[in-house]
């Protein structure tokens, strides 16, 4: 497959997909861009967007920015991932939410896949080992606090995911931060 070329003035849809802001602020600090909250969404130039992914790619890679759409005739989302080289994501993002065509991160298919996986395929998406095991935790806990979770076996995974002396207290110390 032959890359596409891309302009750097072409506009990338990001999409926050941590439960909590995502702040980025160029090198040279001509780019601010800001995400408050999860599934905030807002669009930043393709030039931009290729700097910002060569200082934080872990994010990327971690599937807690989503790059969801671009607005250019002819592009669509994975030219975009082939060109930042971040094919790797989009082979994660179907071998562990499936291949429903299109290759189309968003951050409704985190939520889904939480709330309907089978025990042992989250279980297994959650291992520190699976690229995008902190933004499914991450989702899973805010499911939880919404009241959406409840799933004991799932929960439970996440708690001993986290193989901490603390791991015991995880949903007690959730549940008074969110109080807070």
């Amino acid at each position: 497959m032959v890359k596409k070329q891309i302009d750097k003035n072409t506009e990338v849809l990001l999409t926050n997909n941590t439960h909590a802001s995502y702040v980025y602020l160029s090198p040279n600090g001509s780019v601010l861009f800001k995400l408050p909250n999860q599934g905030d969404e807002d669009y930043i130039a393709f030039g931009d967007l290729k700097t910002m992914v060569s200082r934080q790619r872990q994010f990327f890679e971690g599937g807690r920015v989503l790059i969801t759409a671009v607005d250019e005739e002819g592009l669509d989302i994975a030219d975009v991932y082939d060109s930042l080289r971040l094919t790797k994501v989009e082979n994660d993002f179907t071998k562990t939410f499936g291949d429903y065509g299109e290759f189309a991160p968003e951050v409704a298919r985190f939520e889904e896949f939480v709330l309907e996986s089978e025990d042992a395929e989250f279980k297994k998406a959650i291992s520190k080992s699976e690229p995008f095991h902190m933004a499914l935790i991450e989702t899973a806990v805010k499911l939880q606090q919404e009241g959406k979770l409840t799933d004991y076996n799932k929960m439970t995974a996440i708690q001993e995911s986290r193989n901490s002396e603390f791991s015991d207290d995880l949903w007690k110390d959730i549940a008074a931060s969110s109080a807070v």
